[in-house]
């Protein structure tokens, strides 16, 4: 088993502050929960719980004392700290307002995106055994990205030819059409599923018995709001459906109206679910049994797959694993699976063939073809943060240039603390309290600027798409407070180690030794964030000018009087000689694909 290797900054933050006494004792539990965290979760979710606890444990019970290790106060001396601080920061209002402000709007947009990696990391955690089940994924030699979807008969071939598998599971989108019950039509969506899909994933049902909804053909399980709106508020178990296809587009909803509505039969309510109480990637009105699928193929209303290795472009597979398995052992089975299967395929779209085991963990999160929803990927995440990095690091510097500016003003206060017997590591302590107060305040200010920003971007055009929902919890606000605590320290550590090096008696006789001229780290932070500033600035002018390019750009028409008419297998001939009959219709064209949007 490799060795854990734990962020090493915070390790080295926390070997610095921890009492002696406490050391062994407490480091050595925060390993062992590392190295736990890092094979059930990844390194990554191993590396944040671990820089949490980190900021968490920062505590006066257990930092260790600022004058060697004999018995102190702790409880005094930070009191008088944070009152010291409160007096400075009131002393110098204008100074303290442009330190919080400035790191109160960097903040925001920090905590903005802190409050989009936790909504998404809040999918699919109610599934009591989340840790076991994985999902599938396709790919092909010289492929952009993997498939979300695989080889209908994976899910079979995994459960009875390998012993990797507790349950496994397919779910195959092609329902989306017009359910109506009596008088009462709408649009229904959803999956084929199998019965093994309650024993794999943890949704209950609100109305009927999980275990039998789904063995008898032409049953279904329906949401909440489906049965609302075709039941209102009878009971609508038993209650019988009729259902016509039209080929909606499933699970990437697009506008459209489809194909002409096929009838499919009837079928029987045998199960109402909520999923309102459910954070999950998987959004569906209806989970149709599979077994329903044997008459359509009969009837020629869908094509029959459940044989062929070489199409894998509409099942999902999930995979609950034994409780004494774990990823290598799927994935190896994976690998078996291909090399037995694939070696005499020879269609191109099979060249190179792989499948991949993903953790529920990492769905949402890891955005792959022909996926279940629109979200952003995990390369839209590392852009933000890096994004919001540049962003605080800026305002970082800002507030240890004007900490360090104000130094002549605190010369002699510094002098005069270091005569009468302050140590080094007491000033350190004291201005990095200040800092820490000055971005707890900054942290109270960016959560109220937050209360504005979210609403707006929760109202963007592209949020409908990406679906954030973006609610606090105790738990961000926890992260918040470490976020606040973290910057605190990194912004004002430079000015504490600078500050704290003073010479009291040269301080005192002449203040023309401290002179801002002939600091030269104080230079490099101002035209670091110089440099910073103006990339952004000028990025930001010529993003709007090629936009405003876009919009006023002479392309050879009128879009606001060009309308898409769908044909739903009417024949475009015939259509455009009926409108070429109206005054109002000037010119008719046809095409198979809609221009720029790339549907069919």
């Amino acid at each position: 088993m490799s060795c854990p290797t734990p962020p090493g900054l915070f390790h080295r933050f926390f070997r610095w502050y921890c009492h002696p006494k406490l050391l062994k004792y407490i480091e050595g539990d925060l390993i062992e929960l590392y190295e736990e965290r890092k094979v059930k979760s990844g390194k990554w979710k191993a590396d944040v719980r671990f820089i949490i606890d980190v900021l968490l444990l920062f505590r006066p019970s257990i930092i260790k004392p600022t004058g060697g290790y004999q018995r102190l106060n702790t409880y005094d001396m930070f009191k008088n700290y944070f009152k010291i601080g409160i007096r400075n920061i009131l002393k110098y209002k204008v100074f303290s307002f442009i330190n919080i402000f400035g790191l109160a709007v960097a903040m925001s947009i920090c905590m903005l995106i802190i409050l989009m990696l936790a909504d998404q990391n809040r999918y699919d955690q109610f599934h009591e055994k989340k840790d076991r089940i994985y999902r599938i994924l396709s790919s092909v030699a010289g492929g952009r990205q993997p498939y979300a979807t695989t080889p209908f008969p994976l899910a079979d071939a995994l459960k009875t030819e390998y012993a990797i598998a507790e349950e496994t599971t397919n779910l195959t989108p092609g329902i989306g059409g017009d359910a109506t019950y009596q008088q009462r039509i709408a649009d229904m969506r959803g999956y084929f599923a199998d019965p093994s899909f309650f024993r794999v994933f943890s949704f209950e049902l609100k109305r009927g018995d999980k275990n039998t909804a789904l063995l008898q053909p032409n049953s279904m399980v329906i949401s909440s709001e489906m049965a609302y709106q075709l039941f209102n508020n009878e009971d609508p178990l038993g209650k019988i459906i009729e259902f016509a296809d039209r080929q909606l587009s499933f699970p990437l909803e697009s506008d459209g109206v489809g194909s002409p509505p096929v009838s499919w039969g009837s079928f029987t309510v045998t199960g109402v679910i909520d999923e309102t109480q459910y954070v999950s990637h998987l959004k569906f009105d209806v989970l149709v049994s599979s077994s329903s699928r044997q008459a359509l193929y009969a009837g020629k209303k869908l094509e029959d797959m459940s044989a062929n290795w070489e199409w894998y472009f509409r099942a999902y597979t999930y995979v609950l694993l034994g409780e004494e398995k774990n990823k290598e052992d799927l994935q190896a089975s994976l690998n078996d699976l291909v090399a037995h299967k694939y070696a005499d395929l020879k269609a191109d779209q099979v060249k190179g063939f792989k499948l991949e085991a993903q953790p529920l963990a990492d769905v949402q999160l890891g955005l792959a073809g022909n996926d279940t929803n629109n979200r952003m990927p995990m390369l839209g995440y590392y852009f933000l943060i890096i994004l919001a990095s540049v962003i605080m690091i800026t305002a970082c510097l800002n507030y240890t240039n004007l900490s360090i500016a104000r130094a002549l003003t605190r010369a002699k206060e510094i002098g005069v603390r270091k005569v009468t017997g302050a140590g080094k590591r007491s000033l350190i302590y004291q201005f990095l309290s200040e800092s820490i107060i000055t971005a707890m305040f900054a942290l109270a200010m960016a959560i109220g600027l937050l209360t504005i920003i979210k609403p707006a971007f929760k109202n963007l055009w592209v949020n409908q798409y990406l679906n954030f929902e973006l609610p606090f919890s105790f738990p961000v606000y926890i992260l918040f407070a470490g976020f606040a605590l973290l910057i605190g320290i990194i912004a004002g550590i430079y000015p504490a180690l600078y500050l704290s090096t003073y010479q009291p008696i040269k301080v005192l006789k002449n203040l023309n030794a401290v002179q801002p001229g002939k600091l030269g780290m104080r230079k490099v932070l101002s035209i670091s964030q110089f440099v910073i500033s103006l990339f952004f600035i000028t990025t930001s002018i010529l993003v709007f000018n090629q936009f405003k390019h876009f919009m006023q750009f002479d392309y050879g028409f009128n879009s606001e009087n060009i309308i898409n008419v769908e044909l739903q297998g009417v024949d475009h001939r015939k259509l455009s000689h009926e409108l070429s009959t109206l005054p109002e219709v000037s010119t008719i064209s046809a095409t198979d694909i809609i221009p720029a949007t790339g549907r069919s």
